[in-house]
């Protein structure tokens, strides 16, 4: 996450240039087949996050832990944090 914060952050700073886009720019045309592309592509994302999330819901699959793997992961934690 910190490697993704500095790129965008250095890209924005250093003012990184996009040269696809750039080109985009004179060619009106291929930019809305970029845009249209890109919005079918983002409703596919968004459906298919969606999707996962109810999936995740419904099956609960963090509830089939059983409680020994719970205290052995509580106990883990305790000995790390002490620790460090």
């Amino acid at each position: 996450m910190t490697a993704s914060l500095f790129y965008l952050s250095y890209t924005k700073i250093a003012k990184v240039g996009t040269p696809f886009k750039d080109k985009l720019e004179e060619y009106k045309d291929l930019k809305i087949i970029y845009k249209n592309s890109a919005d079918k592509r983002r409703i596919i994302f968004c459906i298919s996050l969606l999707v996962a999330i109810i999936v995740v819901v419904l099956i609960k699959p963090f509830s089939l832990i059983d409680n020994d793997t719970n205290k052995l992961i509580k106990d883990i934690q305790e000995i790390f944090v002490e620790n460090f």
